[in-house]
Order: structure tokens, then C-alpha cells, then sequence
């Protein structure tokens, strides 16, 4: 059975060493650089704890530490993508008022190209 690094983080109430102590939840709210640093505190925790061995048992210790990293990568992945997702829209917004722009500027230009004529009898449609 997989396990669920999220139920698992409830359950056993994971903590990270962050200016003392944050949550789970906390994490989402801490930067990107701040995330890195963490995980990089994490992972050095992790190499320091780690003997050689040739049964390679998991200590309970290295099973947290692997599901706060787990954690982590998570959710910066998560933040990374919400990020790119925003650039995207405003790239998106940009392109749009862009074409709206242009769209004006051709329908000016056709208003230009009407004789006196047809601007007179466009006015007069519009006042129907």
C-alpha cells in the first residue's frame, strides 16, 4: 500500500524545523528559497543520520525525515506550477489586450476609409 504523505503528516502531527517549529499546512505559506533551505536542512539531517549497513533497515527516525522531504518537494513542485500557471494567465491577458488593441485600431481605420456618405448613413442606423 502507498502511503499518503499527507495523512500520514496529520496523523503523526509532523512538525519542521523552521524558526522553531511549523506545521504542514505552514509550509505553504513559507517562499520558495525558504522551502529549498529547509530542504536542504532536511536532507543534510537525513545524510548525517545514515550508517552503512548491509541490512539497510529503516529507522523510524529516516521514515520522517524522508516524508518531510517527500513534503516539501511537494509542495514546491505544487508552488512552481501555481507560479507558472499565473505567468501563463498574464501572458494570456497580455496577448488578449494586445489583439483587442489591434481589432480597435482596424475598425478605425475602416470608419476612416468611409466615405462622408456612409458615415452619415451609419449614424442614421445608430439612431433608429
Amino acid at each position: 500500500m502507498e502511503i499518503n504523505i499527507f495523512e500520514f503528516a496529520a496523523k503523526h502531527a509532523l512538525r519542521f524545523p523552521f524558526r522553531g517549529s511549523i506545521t504542514t499546512e505552514d509550509l505553504y505559506s513559507l517562499r520558495l528559497e525558504d522551502l529549498d533551505k529547509l530542504y536542504k536542512e532536511l536532507n543534510r539531517t537525513l545524510k548525517a543520520q545514515e550508517e552503512e549497513s548491509l541490512l539497510s533497515i529503516k529507522t523510524e527516525t529516516s521514515t520522517l525525515l524522508d516524508i518531510q522531504i517527500a513534503l516539501v518537494k511537494h509542495i514546491v513542485a505544487d508552488k512552481q506550477h501555481q507560479r507558472k500557471l499565473a505567468e501563463e494567465a498574464i501572458d494570456r491577458r497580455e496577448k488578449k489586450q494586445k489583439l483587442l488593441a489591434l481589432i480597435a485600431e482596424k475598425d478605425e481605420a475602416k470608419l476612416r476609409d468611409m466615405s462622408k456618405e456612409e458615415l452619415q448613413k451609419a449614424l442614421a442606423d445608430l439612431e433608429k
